[in-house]
C-alpha cells in the first residue's frame, strides 16, 4: 500500500464525509440518472422529547363535569333526560381528551 492510499484510508476514518444537508441523514444509496447517489432523508424527531404540557386545570374541569353528568344521570327517572346527561358527559370527555391531545 502506497503512502497516498494509506493516507486516504486514514482520512476516511478520521473525517466524516457527510454528503447530506443539515438536518438530513444518509440512509443508504439510490440510483439517480444512472449514477449511485446518497439517499438523504430528513432526520426523525426523537421519541424521547417531552410532550407539550397540557392545560391541567382545563382537563380536570372537563373530567369533573363528565363525572357529575354521569352521577346525575343515575338519579334521573326520565329516559330522555338521562340520555341527555350521558351525551353531555361524552362531550366533556371528548373535550378533556382534546386538551390532552388524544383526539
Amino acid at each position: 500500500m502506497s503512502y497516498n492510499q494509506y493516507k486516504g484510508v486514514i482520512h476516511k476514518h478520521l473525517v466524516k464525509d457527510d454528503p447530506c444537508w443539515e438536518n438530513y441523514e444518509m440512509v443508504g444509496t439510490k440510483v439517480q440518472d444512472g449514477k449511485e447517489v446518497p439517499n438523504c432523508v430528513p432526520k426523525k424527531e426523537k421519541d424521547d422529547e417531552p410532550i407539550e404540557k397540557y392545560d391541567e386545570k382545563t382537563y380536570i374541569k372537563h373530567a369533573n363535569k363528565a363525572v357529575n353528568y354521569i352521577q346525575q344521570s343515575k338519579t334521573m327517572s326520565g329516559s330522555g333526560a338521562k340520555w341527555q346527561r350521558l351525551r353531555d358527559a361524552k362531550r366533556e370527555i371528548d373535550l378533556a381528551l382534546e386538551v390532552l391531545g388524544k383526539k
